[in-house]
């Protein structure tokens, strides 16, 4: 039986030793190795909720809050976007119901191209087509326990039965808009650094599971106007969403990955270079193993993977959105 002590280390009940912390825990409790017990913090501290609050002692009807506006009548809503800002929820709600709008300043047409900023808000579109669902009453509770200041206002289909393509129903859902100031305007160098921004907020506002990715990872996304009788809910606090970690964390892991990338290019480089050492060599007359004792790692490098791995699984090849997916019995493959 073990409890958490006041001092965030674990107590085993059962004897009377000291808590340990979590290294000490998983080492001498558990008897996993240092770099397993590292492996697992690392992996905790990735998924620990990441600060979104910041001191403001101002009313949001102080603060002076951005987003882009369309007045073009085409459906794509692709040119006449303009920054306005808005100094009132109602104010906001009332734009929302008139243009369509977005969360990223356009130079130009609408396109992730043209992109050259983003407006001090983020939005999400939650249309509960599918498991798992959030309905509105939830979604109100939820940021409320952020102790944040938000709105949340029904798209066109709130409450109205929409199907799929081919006919079949998705029911009648609450279909809504979460509209959240933040402290300030991100500021991304790449698509990477948006993208992982996106995906560390939502799981900082625990919106994850509700949203769309493939909406999710669009800089350039627009959302139609809400109908006006629309009634917007609001969410009152007295503090706006501090994205300051969040995008620190993003830029920080982006630039993690690149590195790994970049060292692992490296690396290949210089056993292209040196080949020789790889080349085949004769089999020890003292074994009698069948097994290989060298590969050509030219070929290996320049493989296909799908050609791999139909090589040795029976495999299925299907696109699902942007990927391309291989399904064999016992795995399913993402090829990237």
């Amino acid at each position: 039986e073990y409890t958490i002590t006041d001092d965030n280390k674990i107590n085993n009940k059962n004897n009377r030793q000291k808590p340990k912390n979590v290294i000490d825990f998983l080492q001498k409790e558990i008897n996993l190795t240092t770099k397993e017990s590292i492996e697992i913090c690392k992996s905790l501290y990735d998924k620990q909720p990441l600060d979104i609050k910041t001191d403001n002692n101002k009313e949001l009807e102080q603060m002076g809050l951005k987003i882009s506006i369309c007045k073009d009548n085409n459906i794509n809503a692709l040119n006449k976007w303009e920054q306005v800002e808005v100094n009132s929820y109602s104010e906001l709600s009332s734009l929302m119901k008139q243009y369509p709008y977005s969360m990223a300043q356009f130079d130009g047409a609408r396109s992730g191209d043209n992109v050259k900023g983003y407006n001090n808000v983020l939005i999400y579109d939650i249309d509960n087509d599918k498991a798992p669902k959030m309905n509105l009453n939830e979604a109100k509770e939820l940021l409320k326990s952020h102790g944040i200041s938000a709105m949340i206002i029904p798209s066109k289909s709130h409450g109205i039965e929409k199907f799929t393509k081919s006919g079949k129903s998705k029911g009648v859902e609450d279909r809504y808009r979460i509209v959240i100031p933040t402290n300030r305007e991100a500021n991304f160098k790449s698509l990477e650094e948006f993208r992982e921004f996106q995906q560390l907020t939502a799981r900082a506002l625990k919106l994850d599971s509700f949203l769309d990715n493939q909406a999710l990872n669009d800089k350039a996304r627009f959302y139609y106007k809400s109908p006006v009788t629309a009634e917007p809910h609001i969410i009152e606090a007295k503090r706006v969403m501090n994205i300051d970690q969040l995008e620190a964390t993003a830029i920080k892991r982006v630039e993690q990955r690149q590195a790994e990338k970049e060292a692992e290019a490296k690396r290949i480089e210089q056993i292209k270079s040196n080949l020789n050492q790889y080349r085949a060599k004769p089999k020890s007359t003292q074994t009698s193993s069948n097994n290989l004792t060298f590969t050509n790692v030219e070929k290996m490098i320049n493989i296909d993977i799908k050609k791999l791995i139909k090589h040795f699984e029976s495999a299925e090849e299907y696109e699902e959105g942007n990927y391309t997916m291989v399904k064999t019995a016992i795995a399913k493959y993402s090829i990237i």
